[in-house]
């Protein structure tokens, strides 16, 4: 074999991943064993796993030791059905897989004929038998249910056992660690896929917050997960979209938050401020279904937010006697005047090192202020507040607004071919805006050193799997994931 036949056939390999048993980073596997009241295995019971959201059924034989396995269970409700011959017909409906869920579920059948049915509703075995990761699911309930400030799943992450740190709702704001790992050292998947990169600051980078009506659950790996999952040494958030079903399915909302029924803040009252008004619209919708019934199924996302926010500072600026370089009044904490001295006169000290001469009164000379000191002094706002009695520290109070803008939309496909092969692709597009208004004037605003940030992210992932049997599983899946981080300062140039 030629080198260049032999390197084309380790790439082609190198895009399948052969998963044995179903291990998917994504999608859940049933497994269990046939047998009879007495325990006797049954081999080649027919077992059918159907999807009762999309009706879509897999198919497959017990193998001659009576054990089952279907692969590639997308995260939804299912009805497992089993036949064998001389035994009555087996269904138990009422179960629910998880994101990456490996479910245990053992099947007594029923002397009987095929016409009669044994019926059941119970979930399956909770316990993994076969997988020793360490994981915690949050599920799409909890999360439509559960109250969340400003919508982001994300946040339900501190349900999970071991979580430490914060959750924001911009590219960089996500720090957390898992079971006493380090931030940053987590990773974040989003239908399989990376969501981000980790950042320059160590967090966890995440360009993709689904809308809450638009998340299936996500499951948070703390320990001994398998080698599939690359990219992370602390944990990884798994987290998958819904998809469509047979029926279609919609919700509109809009949640309104303003400020006036809320009380004056502390220090906005101590200065005799106003406070200055709050008001957050979030809103949006969701709507997914059928464009082929039992085939092909959509989900179409977005999730608009528009908030203005109080934000207050209390700072120190010049005094009016500062101004005009008179210290006379300018005392530390403890009382005692802040010497100044005359630059021009250094010296030699006789005892060693050097000396300088105090202004006399405390007070630089007009002749002796600096032009260019006397133009910046320019770009203080004057003093609005008394300040400390003592120091005059803490003179100056404002209260502005942060403009908070956010823009995100999904869009998801599924597709169900023949042959136990599907195929799914995601779009996810998010632009995020944080605007503070200037505490200065506005004529010397330039001069604030404000912080505007603005974020375009984009990503979308395409997957493609076929189970040509059941303990054979392949999966490809290409993603991409983009952040245009722009971290600004408003007076640039100035």
């Amino acid at each position: 074999m030629s080198r260049s036949k032999f390197l084309c056939i380790m790439f082609l390999l190198s895009l399948f991943t052969t998963l044995h048993l179903g291990a998917q980073a994504l999608n859940a596997t049933m497994s269990g064993t046939i047998h009879d009241k007495t325990g006797a295995v049954i081999p080649g019971a027919r077992v059918t796993v159907t999807n009762v959201d999309t009706n879509i059924a897999q198919t497959v034989s017990a193998s001659p030791g009576g054990e089952y396995n279907v692969l590639n269970l997308a995260p939804a409700h299912y009805r497992l059905d089993v036949e064998a011959p001389g035994f009555a017909h087996y269904v138990q409906t009422g179960i629910t897989l998880d994101v990456g869920q490996k479910a245990n579920q053992e099947v007594a059948l029923e002397l009987g004929a095929s016409s009669s049915t044994v019926s059941v509703v119970a979930d399956t075995n909770a316990v993994e038998a076969t997988d020793a990761t360490l994981s915690d699911v949050v599920t799409g309930s909890q999360i439509r249910n559960l109250p969340l400030n400003s919508r982001n799943p994300y946040a339900l992450i501190a349900l999970t056992p071991g979580f430490s740190g914060t959750v924001g709702n911009n590219y960089n704001s996500i720090s957390y660690s898992i079971n006493g790992s380090r931030q940053g050292y987590t990773d974040v998947l989003v239908d399989g896929i990376p969501g981000g990169f980790p950042t320059v600051n160590g967090n966890s980078g995440v360009g993709v917050f689904p809308s809450v009506d638009a998340i299936n659950q996500f499951r948070v790996l703390g320990q001994n997960y398998p080698a599939e999952f690359g990219r992370s040494l602390g944990g990884i958030l798994n987290t998958a979209f819904k998809s469509g079903t047979n029926a279609f399915h919609g919700t509109l909302f809009e949640f309104a938050r303003n400020s006036s029924l809320d009380a004056n803040d502390y220090f906005s009252k101590m200065n005799g401020k106003a406070l200055p008004t709050f008001q957050r619209n979030q809103f949006g919708g969701v709507l997914n279904g059928p464009i082929l019934h039992d085939k092909l199924f959509f989900l179409v996302s977005a999730e608009l937010l528009r908030q203005s926010s109080a934000i207050s500072t209390t700072t120190t600026v010049p005094t009016l006697l500062q101004r005009q370089g008179d210290f006379s009044q300018t005392f530390t904490s403890t009382g005692a005047l802040v010497k100044i001295y005359n630059p021009f006169t250094t010296r030699a000290n006789p005892t060693g090192g050097y000396m300088r001469d105090a202004f006399a009164n405390n007070k630089i000379p007009t002749s002796q202020l600096s032009k260019v000191g006397q133009t910046v002094m320019n770009y203080y706002p004057l003093p609005n507040v008394t300040g400390n009695t003592l120091t005059g520290a803490n003179n100056y109070f404002a209260t502005t607004t942060e403009d908070n803008r956010i823009d995100g939309w999904d869009v998801r496909l599924d597709y169900t071919l023949p042959h136990n092969q599907t195929i799914f692709g995601r779009y996810s597009d998010r632009f995020f805006d944080d605007t503070p208004q200037p505490f200065f004037p506005a004529a010397i605003s330039k001069a604030e050193n404000r912080i505007e940030q603005r974020d375009w992210m984009r990503n979308f992932v395409v997957d493609y799997t076929i189970a040509p049997s059941s303990h054979l599983l392949y999966d490809v899946r290409l993603g991409f994931a983009r952040a245009l981080y722009d971290y600004l300062n408003a007076g640039l140039g100035f």
